[in-house]
């Protein structure tokens, strides 16, 4: 008798489990990914750093937090209202009164291939403002201005390695005509 008791509360066991279980995992928080884009670069850490901060110079912003040691840069805010407002006139987005962003970039060394790598991330902070009385709200960036950013510091990055060959180059050149 028991035998048979025991097996016929199994199955309604079961089913009450999987009901909580799978009510459960439903109450669980929204974690946001970071978004952060990255690439890697077959150079050493100085060279990529002083390139980081040439390309955030020559773009104007001036306004720079850099820890070397760690290896991160925080820029101060950017304001892009006018150019948030232009192209989200033609979209489906709303008007802002203002906009601002700023940029957090890690620059991290390794190894790619057995050659002296750098990985460099940039990651962007949007914030909106609607109204005067809504306060800055958060929103995702698009992408863009991270793509920017790290086409930048590739191409300083080619032309730094560039100089530095043809400065070697003429170095030995130098010396063969002694």
């Amino acid at each position: 008798m028991r035998g048979k008791s025991l097996r016929s509360l199994k199955l309604p066991l079961i089913m009450v489990c999987a009901i909580l279980g799978a009510s459960g995992c439903s109450n669980l928080p929204f974690v946001e990914q970071n978004r952060a884009y990255s690439r890697i670069f077959i150079t050493d850490f100085t060279t990529a750093w002083s390139s980081t901060l040439e390309s955030l110079s020559t773009a104007g912003i001036r306004e720079i937090a850099q820890n070397r040691g760690l290896g991160t840069i925080k820029t101060g805010y950017i304001r892009n209202t006018d150019a948030r407002n232009y192209f989200e006139a033609f979209g489906p987005e709303d008007y802002y009164r203002r906009a601002r962003y700023r940029l957090f970039i890690h620059i991290r060394e390794g190894k790619k291939s057995k050659k002296r790598a750098v990985v460099v991330r940039i990651q962007k902070e949007q914030q909106v403002e609607k109204s005067p009385f809504s306060g800055w709200e958060t929103i995702e960036s698009n992408g863009l201005d991270e793509a920017i950013y790290l086409y930048r510091v590739g191409r300083v990055i080619a032309l730094q390695t560039f100089t530095d060959k043809l400065d070697e180059l003429k170095s030995k050149q130098f010396q063969l005509e002694l």
